[in-house]
């Protein structure tokens, strides 16, 4: 079993932005806003079986909600450059079979249930919008070691 676990409480300290509203300047504090994409709360979590050169491995990824702009908007913006990306949750598998003669062959699904959800937000390319996260990917990996 295996668990990885990270807490981040990242706050803008004192953050002034000066901008100009209507021919007129407009001073805002950000303090104690949350940093942008600085979730709280990241948990890799899982088990991996071996034996006889046979190992198997499931994960769970977690990661908490974070906001894209400093205002810490919550609901999405016209535009969807702004607002929160919600927290996600992933779970991926892999298989692998290591041979004493030096051959390996490892396959896996990364994104097992085929999870609908996105990472980030973006003004420019590709964007604006939202950028969706990869579905269901497969892989193999065929290796050998040369003695």
């Amino acid at each position: 079993m295996f668990a990885s676990y990270a807490y981040n409480d990242a706050r803008y300290e004192n953050l002034k932005v000066v901008t100009v509203v209507s021919n007129a300047l407009s001073e805002t504090n950000y303090k104690n806003n949350k940093v942008e994409y600085a979730p709280e709360n990241i948990l890799r979590a899982g088990v991996t079986y071996a034996f006889r050169g046979l190992e198997t491995t499931l994960q769970y990824s977690y990661t908490d909600k974070v906001f894209t702009d400093a205002n810490n908007t919550v609901e999405p913006t016209a535009n969807a450059q702004n607002g929160v990306v919600p927290s996600y949750s992933i779970l991926d598998a892999t298989i692998g079979y290591k041979h004493k003669s030096g051959v390996s062959l490892k396959a896996g699904i990364n994104n097992l249930s085929n999870k609908h959800y996105f990472t980030r937000r973006a003004g420019g390319y590709p964007g604006p919008g939202i950028l969706p996260a990869d579905g269901r990917a497969y892989f193999v990996k065929v290796g050998y070691i040369l003695r």
